[in-house]
């Protein structure tokens, strides 16, 4: 049986803060298929960039990035991922002010690495 995965994470942008909002981990032996990922900027002006990464050890992996239009207040990933053990994702918004929330949201599915890799899920 396959573990449904539905979470939201939330920063408030304070002096000094980095402007991201960072995901869980995810725990060794699993994989988490990501179906859809979103983030929450609703503060951010037109044109402000936000970028969705996934986080390998040391490396960052671009899914998305782009410039706000006038009528979003976010953006997603436009294709379902995995993101491996010990990997997780961020959300980057350099514009945000001061006092700005910015939400991260991922829904999927946590899978055992063996089962995924044996191709019996």
């Amino acid at each position: 049986m396959r573990y449904l995965y539905q979470m939201h994470w939330t920063e408030i942008v304070t002096t000094g803060h980095s402007k991201e909002v960072k995901s869980d981990l995810v725990k060794p032996g699993r994989i988490l298929h990501v179906h859809n990922c979103y983030l929450h900027v609703p503060e951010s002006a037109k044109n402000d960039v936000v970028t969705i990464y996934l986080h390998h050890g040391a490396q960052k992996h671009v899914l998305r990035s782009r410039a706000r239009d006038q009528a979003k207040q976010g953006m997603s990933v436009l294709l379902p991922f995995c993101v491996g053990e010990h990997q997780y994702i961020t959300g980057y918004a350099p514009q945000a002010d001061n006092g700005d929330e910015i939400t991260l949201g991922l829904c999927g599915e946590m899978r055992d690495l063996k089962k995924w890799r044996k191709g019996k899920v």
